[in-house]
């Protein structure tokens, strides 16, 4: 009888009819059509798919009734070729134990495992082996007994029993890998975090590192939070039960580098962090040693980076100095891409870390016996640095201190000189600077400080400056200056009710004697202007040409400068003197500098010029163009160098009155408007000349085609004689000549009201060619 389906008859001699059998619980007729289609076709897949599924669900059922026929059942099952489905595969495996003639002792065992019973489980586990009993397919079984067993009792059972089970389950002859093998494992990594007697790495090795399944190597999630892997926590505990770890061993076995170094890093991350929360000093510092002398070689990783972060914050105050030990062992090269990127938390953003690093080090070189230590160490990472941070000062004012604890003081003096040019404003680069310069050029270093002292207004910041100006003018033999920088320091202090620092006390010792009155402002007067010259001596002159003069909103007269190159800026008239009374072509010298971060160029120092106005116009790039439109009522006339330069000169600018179509030689310059994207050329002389520029202006012959406008139509000569139309052939609007247009002026000039051979000159206009001279042929 065929079975119907949902949606259409099965046929009743196919393996479809053997499945719906065997799903409505018709097991003997759906055997018996099994064994009649399987003799008929045996290489048929579906059909041996029906008839092994049909052999399965008679052994489940025969092995509880009876064994004998139950693995006879079995042995068809094994007859067929089925080794590429993977499901009736696991379900072989499934039934192989059971039909063992001990399977009931071993299910009896293993119902007190799982009835929690496992001592008991256990012993007859143990009583089937020794007896023989316990075939290989039940090692699984007895594996998962003995995990049960020391998973639920781990708490009572002594270590040394819970060692001889893993070692009884270590023994048996179970499928690895596999989930009950990592199961073990897993117990044995919870197990080690309290008892530090078990030596994990050793049952690790025992276990065998092979068997980690790809799973042990990823992350765990559970209701929505994540977990660290198995082999993560492994690392972890391996790394927390043993102060030296061999990493290359545990990367070679578990086959991921990357996994095994961090993993182990972030364990010592952890055992310093804690041990900072508990105030453990002596023994914080021994590890970040430890783990600095021993993991740093194994290169970047995100928990490198974390340690440096924690380095940074706990190696503070009375500590300081302990980071440069650290970070020279942790390894400049260490960084990675994102250390060199602000970190984001929230709303609030951290500097980078390898900025926060190079900061610390320059902290460290600026303590009392700095000079003693080794920092070139530290040089590369500035290097490196200065390239991605292009626009940071202060890196590069840290740079210039590093280099000069490094005895390399004339490239710190180049690099300070640069600073100030961009920071002169700024009282702490000066008395920076005044300290690096000292011992070399005293005179400088003390106009330095009397810079810093005429920039920085606030009493409160100048202590430091001005007992370092007193014992400089000690050193000079100027000694009742220096008497004043003392008293201003102690009167400050006093009022602020600060301590008075010791080198006041030696200074004072020094000047006891000294009687004054006053102060030093005319001193820092006429001090100040040295330090400027000393900042500006490996600036050069250059020429400057004033092309422009005005007042702005606020009634500052304002003078615009150009090198006649690719050089401009604008003055304030005020700022120096010699531009009061210099007008525009005027030449004056200047000392500029370009200023990055306002992107252009300022001066620093002006001076007169022997340079006259005729010498930079001979120095002016020169070019030829041409006229194209000559305007008499506005007395002006325009010109076209080429497509993008182009301008009008008024007939008062010169006594040439050209022609269109004439060439003119000039000089000239350019200024660019950043605010408006706007080239200006400015000329500075112009004269005539009978050189040609063939990129201007050529000559073209041939036949001019005269064109009429009528009734908003435009009409050939030709057509207008071929069709007699009524259009006065003596008035034509415009006419070509190949391409080129030809206006209706220069038509009515020459009387041409037919079409002819003629000879036309063309020039460029900037846009395009245009007629303007006309010969009749």
């Amino acid at each position: 009888m065929a079975i119907r389906h949902r949606y259409h008859d099965i046929d009743e001699n196919s393996s479809q009819q053997v499945f719906a059998l065997r799903k409505s619980g018709q097991l003997q007729e759906a055997y018996s059509l099994a064994v009649k289609l399987y003799n008929q076709d045996p290489e048929d897949e579906w059909i041996k798919k029906s008839y092994a599924w049909v052999l399965i669900d008679i052994i489940k059922i025969e092995i509880k009734n009876n064994s004998g026929k139950a693995n006879s059942i079995f042995d068809q099952l094994l007859s067929m070729d089925i080794s590429n489905d993977e499901i009736i595969l696991k379900q072989i495996n499934f039934l192989r134990p059971k039909l063992n003639p001990n399977y009931q002792e071993v299910q009896q065992a293993e119902n007190l495992s799982k009835n929690g019973i496992h001592a008991q489980a256990i012993d007859l586990y143990r009583q089937l082996q020794n007896q023989g009993k316990l075939a290989s397919p039940h090692h699984e079984s007895f594996g998962w007994a003995i995990y049960r067993y020391i998973n639920a009792c781990k708490d009572n059972l002594p270590i040394v029993d819970v060692k001889k089970l893993l070692f009884d389950y270590l023994k048996l002859n179970n499928n690895r890998p596999s989930l009950l093998h990592s199961v073990v494992l897993r117990f044995s990594v919870n197990y080690a975090r309290q008892h530090n007697q078990f030596n994990l790495l050793k049952f690790f090795q025992l276990w065998n590192p092979k068997h980690l399944r790809a799973e042990d190597k990823e992350k765990e999630s559970d209701n929505g939070k994540t977990y660290p892997a198995l082999v993560e926590r492994l690392l972890h505990q391996v790394s927390d039960n043993n102060d030296k770890v061999d990493v290359n061993y545990l990367q070679n076995v578990i086959g991921d580098k990357e996994l095994v170094t961090d993993s182990i890093r972030e364990s010592y991350f952890w055992k310093i962090f804690n041990l900072h929360k508990e105030n453990s000093t002596k023994e914080l510092w021994v590890l970040f040693d430890h783990y600095v002398s021993n993991f740093s070689i194994y290169g970047e990783s995100h928990w490198h980076s974390e340690i440096l972060k924690i380095a940074d914050r706990f190696m503070e105050e009375d500590n300081t100095w302990r980071f440069y030990d650290f970070f020279q062992k942790w390894g400049t090269g260490n960084f990675q891409y994102n250390d060199w990127h602000e970190e984001i938390n929230g709303d609030f953003k951290n500097k980078p870390l390898v900025i926060k690093a190079l900061k610390k080090v320059f902290k460290l070189a600026k303590l009392p016996g700095s000079e003693k230590k080794d920092f070139t160490w530290i040089l590369p990472l500035y290097k490196e640095a200065l390239e991605v941070f292009d626009d940071d000062i202060w890196i590069l004012r840290e740079y210039a201190t590093i280099l000069n604890v490094c005895d390399n003081t004339q490239e710190a003096i180049k690099i300070y000189k640069n600073i100030l040019l961009d920071l002169s404003d700024q009282a702490y680069v000066w008395h920076e600077f005044a300290t690096l310069i000292a011992d070399s050029n005293t005179e400088v270093a003390i106009s330095m400080l009397c810079k810093a002292i005429d920039i920085q207004k606030n009493e409160d910041f100048l202590g430091d400056i001005h007992l370092q100006l007193a014992k400089l003018l000690v050193e000079e033999g100027k000694l009742s200056e220096a008497k004043n920088e003392v008293n201003i320091y102690k009167d400050h202090r006093i009022k602020k009710g600060w301590k008075i620092s010791e080198k006041y006390e030696s200074l004072e010792d020094t000047l006891k004697d000294i009687d004054v009155i006053g102060n030093n402002l005319i001193f820092y007067e006429n001090h100040c202007s040295l330090a400027e010259e000393y900042i500006y001596s490996d600036i050069p002159w250059k020429d400057f040409l004033i092309y422009d003069k005005w007042e702005n909103k606020k009634k500052n007269k304002i003078s615009a400068f150009t090198d006649l190159n690719d050089l401009e800026f604008i003055v304030k008239v005020d700022k120096f003197e010699i531009l009061s009374a210099s007008d525009i072509n005027t030449v004056i010298q200047f000392k500029t500098h370009f200023d990055k971060a306002n992107n252009k160029h300022i001066a620093l120092q002006a001076q007169r010029s022997t340079t006259t106005y005729t010498d930079i116009k001979d120095k002016a790039s020169p070019a030829l163009a041409i006229v194209d439109h000559v305007n008499d009522n506005k007395k002006l006339f325009h010109y076209v160098i080429d497509s993008s330069l182009d301008g009008i000169v008024g007939f008062s600018q010169t006594n040439l009155r050209p022609n269109i179509g004439d060439f003119l030689e000039i000089k000239y310059f350019i200024t660019y408007n950043e605010k408006h994207h706007k080239k200006t050329l400015h000329i500075l002389d112009i004269s005539a000349t009978n050189e040609e520029n063939n990129s201007l202006i050529k000559e073209v012959s041939g036949q001019l085609s005269l064109k009429y406008k009528d009734n908003g139509r435009t009409i050939d000569y030709q057509d207008i004689i071929s069709n007699e139309l009524d259009i006065d052939t003596e008035k034509p609007d415009f006419a070509f000549i190949d391409d080129y247009y030809v206006a209706k002026y220069i038509l009515r000039k020459h009387h041409i009201s037919s079409d002819c051979e003629v000879t036309v000159k063309v020039l460029f206009n900037g846009e395009k060619w245009s007629v303007f001279e006309l010969i009749k042929r």
